[in-house]
């Protein structure tokens, strides 16, 4: 007789366990003098950055050592 059984584990990549890089401080005093084109393109990506940070917070509370 042979016996099988079959365990389902999830498993978590393991850059979800890596510490985020810090966030790089604004120097003091900085200003960007740009069109508002440009302006909504920085905003824009600032925004995806924080987007991105936020799953990759979230996909480590489905890990099972999150």
């Amino acid at each position: 007789m042979i016996e099988r059984r079959v365990e389902t584990k999830p498993v978590c990549p393991p850059e979800l366990s890596q510490a985020l890089p810090p966030s790089p401080a604004m120097p003091a005093g900085a200003a960007i003098d740009a069109d508002p084109p440009t302006l909504a393109w920085i905003a824009a990506r600032f925004a995806r950055e924080l987007l991105l940070e936020a799953r990759l917070i979230d996909a480590r509370t489905a890990c099972p050592n999150g």
